[in-house]
């Protein structure tokens, strides 16, 4: 409860500061300035983007079980707009139980394979914004190779720990577990087991292969979509600095928040912006035309996929309510 009101009133805080100063008519024009071809390519890579990023799950779970695109396309959807509705992102639970259950795959082993979706997004995402950093003037890329190395050998250390010495990791849990019931210990014990399968659908090397080529895909969609939406605020940035900026809304919208990342995803955008010297009232709109063109499309698209998942919104609800098992 509390965390839910510090993300409610962090988010009127950022909305304020976004907004701060600003003449909402100068906001006008950029709006105008989006012209159809701009907007049905923008939609066009909002959707594959969510394609390939549904591709991806299919196969980070193929070590465990082949799953349809007819299946898991719409619960990838409906997975996105969820979380971009719910607050603290919560919505994240609602694609590894909807997988869990029109698959008959364990809940926790479908929250392993999300846990390493989100560690590939984490590290593909440091990656290119390093790398950006030598093609644009900006003063952190001093630092980016031994940044870069110090994440990449952290990341690629954990990763090898958790797919290869799972033995190692299940004796510490169990001697962690000794103080409780034998009964409490089995059940956390068969969660991380699961969670471990998960986590194990990419130790086959064509897999992460894969997985790693299908994850870069996705942030250079995700680039491109914001260096398409640039002119129509007056914005005239080289094709690099997009991955500053998804680096600093991923960090933005990671901050306890509003639902939608109200606040947070426009004053991200502006600080991002401001990095390389864009105005604030450009930043801002740009900032706006993203999040209709990026979220709020997802929020309709997902939307529009929940009739084909056969369920009721009575059953979301019982979903969100029940404890995963």
């Amino acid at each position: 409860m509390f965390v839910g009101t510090l993300g409610i009133l962090l988010g009127i805080f950022f909305v304020y500061l976004s907004f701060k100063e600003v003449n909402l008519q100068e906001l006008r024009p950029t709006f105008l300035n989006l012209n159809p071809f701009q907007i049905i390519l923008s939609l066009f890579l909002v959707i594959l983007g969510l394609f390939i990023r549904s591709l991806r799950s299919a196969v980070m779970l193929r070590s465990i079980k082949s799953i349809k695109q007819s299946t898991l396309f719409p619960v990838t959807c409906f997975g996105f707009a969820v979380t971009a509705i719910l607050p603290l992102r919560i919505g994240e639970l609602v694609r590894p139980l909807l997988i869990s259950r029109k698959s008959n795959i364990s809940f926790s082993s479908c929250l392993g394979v999300l846990i390493m979706e989100r560690i590939f997004d984490f590290v593909i995402i440091i990656f290119l914004f390093f790398i950006a950093t030598f093609f644009i003037d900006f003063e952190i890329s001093l630092l980016g190779p031994m940044s870069l190395s110090l994440i990449l050998v952290i990341a690629g250390c954990l990763i090898f720990l958790v797919l290869f010495k799972k033995e190692f990791f299940f004796n510490i849990l169990s001697k962690s577990l000794k103080f409780f019931p034998e009964n409490i210990q089995e059940k956390i014990k068969k969660i991380f087991m699961d969670i471990l399968i998960g986590f194990g659908a990419i130790s086959n090397i064509k897999y992460f292969l894969q997985t790693t080529f299908l994850t870069f895909i996705v942030w250079l969609l995700a680039a491109l979509l914001i260096y398409i939406l640039y002119p129509s605020s007056g914005i005239n940035l080289t094709f690099y600095t997009a991955f500053i900026v998804i680096f600093v809304l991923s960090v933005g919208i990671a901050i306890p928040g509003p639902p939608g990342y109200i606040g947070n995803w426009q004053y991200a955008c502006i600080f991002a912006l401001s990095l390389f010297s864009i105005d604030k009232v450009d930043a801002l709109a740009f900032s706006l035309v993203y999040y209709a063109i990026a979220l709020i499309s997802v929020i309709i698209i997902g939307m529009l996929c929940f009739p084909f998942m056969g369920l009721e919104y009575s059953d979301l609800k019982r979903i969100l309510k029940d404890n995963p098992r």
